[in-house]
């Protein structure tokens, strides 16, 4: 799918492709700065995964804490685990901010797949974490500034 906008200065293409191979779901965007201002751009994923029997969630590669907040734990196996004690019809939403500057690689809990393996080639600048009662999603966040006549380019993976 391909799209072009323009308003002011600002002028870009944005091209995006999703790819199914084998087991893997390939979702990638280029972004094609064509007019003569910088464009900044704020993008995120925004996955649903069904809930797990035992309220584990996902494994981002290198975690080692959570910020405070009354929905999730990190267990210690680095899996992020729903509370039982919260009240999940309200939801909760965390921002977790160890792993901005990296690409991000997340080990997904799934009880008939046992696990998706998901994969983002670009520089977090956030991870949020987010569910309610029926769903959990995690939400990797991707900004920046393209500058005239330039591209960025990214994407995710997931594989089953």
């Amino acid at each position: 799918m391909t799209t072009a906008q323009s308003f002011k200065d600002w002028s870009f293409r944005l091209v995006r492709e999703i790819r199914l191979q084998n087991r893997s779901l390939s979702s990638s965007t280029l972004l094609h700065n064509t007019g003569a201002a910088p464009v900044p751009f704020r993008w995120f994923a925004h996955p649903f995964f069904p809930l797990t029997n035992d309220g584990r969630c996902c494994q981002p590669a290198g975690l080692t804490k959570l910020p405070e907040n009354p929905g999730f734990r990190l267990e210690t196996d680095g899996f992020i685990a729903m509370n039982t004690g919260h009240h999940w019809p309200e939801g909760c939403y965390v921002k977790v901010e160890e792993l901005n500057g990296r690409p991000l690689t997340v080990r997904q809990a799934h009880d008939l797949c046992g696990e998706i393996r998901v994969t983002c080639n670009f520089p977090l600048s956030d991870l949020a974490l987010w569910a309610n009662d029926r769903t959990f999603s995690f939400e990797p966040f991707y900004q920046r500034t393209v500058l005239p006549q330039q591209e960025a380019a990214w994407t995710t993976v997931y594989h089953f």
